[in-house]
């Protein structure tokens, strides 16, 4: 999972511990200057009753991708495909 923040955050904070490297990690934190991953108006997703504000779909392909694996790279292609076809 990708977690952007528009705040440094201290990972201990979420109950993380650093991960030896990307290959060892769950979470990613990315805190970007660019603030084009926050979409207006905000993306919103619910995860076990709350709300989640999402990255936008055009920077979630590009996770997906980046991280590599059958699995994402297939999560990419559907997103893609439903962001195509949305009115």
């Amino acid at each position: 999972m990708i977690l952007y923040a528009r705040h440094a955050i201290d990972p201990s904070s979420l109950g993380l511990t650093d991960a030896q490297g990307r290959h060892d990690a769950n979470v990613i934190i990315r805190s970007p200057e660019d603030r084009s991953v926050f979409p207006v108006p905000a993306l919103v997703g619910q995860i076990q009753g709350n709300e989640v504000l999402l990255a936008d779909p055009l920077q979630q392909i590009w996770d997906l991708q980046d991280l590599d694996g059958a699995d994402r790279i297939e999560a990419a292609g559907r997103l893609r495909e439903w962001l195509l076809e949305r009115p």
